[in-house]
């Protein structure tokens, strides 16, 4: 998932933006043999955090890109299949500024639903 916005009314600190979106996956499972089994729906969380962005004029626009998907370790009958995520239906996603950069200062935290 990828979010890119634009916040102002910040000051002149740069900016640590943090992105962590849940959704429902689909997950298929692929034995030893190579065989693909129909797909599962699993819940997944990923996030991202774009660190350090600058401020200008007390705005600052930004692009946030999270980790792939992985699938739960519990999606497959054993350990021997192999589980990979095919598709995602992203629910919601929270955006939480952190200013100054580096620091545990939040400065806004928004949940919005997808």
């Amino acid at each position: 998932m990828t979010a890119s916005g634009s916040i102002a009314g910040l000051g002149n600190q740069n900016i640590d933006v943090r992105v962590t979106a849940t959704g429902s996956a689909t997950v298929t499972c692929t034995n030893p043999a190579g065989n693909v089994a129909p797909g599962q729906t699993k819940n997944v969380t990923v996030s991202g955090t774009a660190s350090n962005v600058q401020v200008e004029n007390g705005r600052a626009n930004f692009t946030v890109t999270t980790a792939q998907p992985v699938a739960p370790q519990n999606a497959c009958p054993n350990r021997k299949w192999r589980a990979t995520v095919t598709d995602v239906t992203f629910t919601s996603a929270t955006i939480t500024v952190i200013q100054p950069s580096g620091s545990n200062n939040v400065v806004l935290s928004r949940t919005f639903q997808l």
